[in-house]
């Protein structure tokens, strides 16, 4: 297949094969002595039902009149919203990637503990100011939380790496950034040669943006990341 497709194996040579996929997580999770990340061991697990009776309990408050809301970057959603979004994550069974090194660096230095944590923080925070109106269950929810977010905010973050050939990200999602389009998702064109020419059959030049220019992508993982695999990147 590579002599009929020369032109297109040197793409993915120089786009994929030699492409860096990046993530920034707590060290945390490498102090476990693991041989891989799996996707399918969510480390939320001990905290879903804690999240649960928060989302309640912001409910709540909304249904009452009491809307709070976080800032995001360049929005300001609902508490509920920021909640919902979590519960995706948690949800997908996935690990995220990004094809910008710059985004995780801005990650890294702003999400302590990682985006749940951050997040959790910042929803603490704000309803803090009801404390006074809050039950005796309602305020030993936010101290447990609290405590989970300190345990996640004591370890470093790093940044990770990937090759752009690993074969588990044949598999994955590929959610590109591009407006207007009902599915988010793409076929993810990383991995081996072989996949790459079948996904990208008269569709590369859609790829072309993400692979050549730099521009955003999130790859979500589904299957095992062996640890020989993961290079930690020093920011």
């Amino acid at each position: 297949m590579i002599a009929n497709n020369l032109k297109l194996y040197n793409y993915w040579e120089k786009y994929v094969d030699c492409k860096k996929l990046y993530r920034v997580m707590p060290y945390e999770y490498f102090n476990n002595r693991l041989d891989k990340i799996d996707p399918k061991n969510n480390p939320y697990k001990p905290i879903y039902s804690p999240l649960l009776e928060l989302f309640t309990l912001v409910i709540n408050y909304e249904k009452s009149g009491k809307i709070f809301r976080l800032k995001w970057r360049d929005s300001k959603p609902r508490l509920s919203k920021v909640l919902k979004l979590s519960f995706n994550d948690y949800y997908e069974n996935c690990i995220d990637f990004t094809t910008s090194y710059q985004e995780v660096l801005w990650m890294s230095n702003q999400w302590k503990g990682g985006a749940l944590a951050t997040n959790l923080k910042a929803i603490i925070s704000c309803l803090s100011s009801t404390e006074k109106e809050m039950s005796v269950e309602e305020k030993k929810l936010l101290t447990k939380l609290s405590v989970w977010v300190e345990k996640k905010e004591s370890y470093k973050n790093v940044i990770i790496s990937i090759n752009g050939n690993l074969t588990c990200l044949e598999t994955a999602k590929f959610q590109h950034r591009q407006e207007g389009l009902k599915n988010i998702y793409w076929p993810s064109p990383f991995g081996s040669f072989d996949h790459f020419a079948k996904v990208t059959n008269n569709e590369l030049e859609k790829y072309k943006p993400y692979l050549e220019c730099g521009k955003e992508a999130y790859i979500r993982v589904s299957e095992p990341i062996y640890l020989k695999d993961i290079n930690i990147v020093n920011p």
